[in-house]
């Protein structure tokens, strides 16, 4: 079984696409380990992080792995406090990107705005794993 190891997607979901078509992604053959920062840092115009989200939460299965990135835990704090503890580097390295991808707009009002995030992205942010181990490899 091949593993395949891809990070910071950075809202580019195209690019995760055009990846997995290249190495001929097999979801019966292969395992699939993200290592974090799905948000943030958008790569290009077509870059999206609610879209990336989608594209990942339809990719997940028994051998798809997501961990936990810092932008990611910045997010996941934003959604669930309204704020993060480093929000000004987090707005400069995307955060805005980010919470315009749901069509929020900076500054916010957070209670204004909270229920743009779908359940189903909180879902997914939240349930991100710490670390990947198996016999071959430590993530």
């Amino acid at each position: 079984m091949r593993k395949i190891i891809i990070g910071d997607v950075h809202g580019n979901y195209l690019g995760v696409q055009s990846i997995l078509k290249k190495v001929e992604y097999n979801p019966s053959n292969d395992t699939l380990i993200f290592v974090g920062d799905y948000v943030d840092h958008l790569p290009s115009p077509n870059a999206n992080v609610k879209n990336t989200i989608e594209y990942l939460i339809e990719l997940n299965g028994d051998n798809v792995h997501f961990l936990l990135g810092n932008h990611d835990q910045w997010f996941i704090e934003w959604i669930s406090q309204g704020n993060v503890p480093a929000q000004p580097i987090w707005y400069k390295q995307g955060g805005r990107e980010t919470l315009q991808s749901y069509g929020i707009n900076w500054p916010v009002m957070y209670n204004e705005v909270s229920n743009k995030i779908p359940t189903s992205h909180s879902d997914f942010l939240n349930s991100l794993e710490q670390v990947y181990i198996d016999d071959d490899i430590v993530a």
